[in-house]
């Protein structure tokens, strides 16, 4: 047994459910994790790497009005759904205007959190 935390791939659907509802019980959450985090044989974090689609977009607040959102919206779910994709995440400003309808439109908050960016350097 170690001691120190170990990161490993996760093996399977199940352990992926488990490694989710673990994180839910933390009051956290992680979203569509490909790595586990054990600790004393214990699973205790998770990591989704390089794996999340994420969809980060501006649209200028005075020049795009809803309608025009809405066909946005559907352009970029044509463009996930051409990449094979059919689950994203999608990056949206608390100050901006469209932030009230999210749910409307179908998007599931995630969790509350702050988004950070690292160049790693070699």
């Amino acid at each position: 047994m170690s001691f120190v935390p170990k990161v490993r791939r996760t093996h399977n659907a199940q352990e992926l459910s488990d490694v989710l509802a673990l994180a839910r019980e933390n009051n956290d959450g992680c979203s569509l994790p490909t790595h586990v985090v054990e600790k004393n044989g214990e699973i205790v974090g998770c990591a989704s790497i390089a794996l999340v689609p994420v969809l980060m977009l501006w649209h200028h607040s005075d020049k795009i009005g809803p309608k025009e959102s809405i066909q946005l919206k559907h352009t970029y779910e044509s463009i996930m759904e051409e990449k094979g994709i059919n689950s994203y995440i999608i990056l949206c400003n608390k100050n901006s205007p469209y932030n009230q309808h999210m749910k409307t439109l179908g998007y599931q908050p995630v969790w509350e959190t702050e988004v950070f960016t690292n160049n790693i350097t070699l």
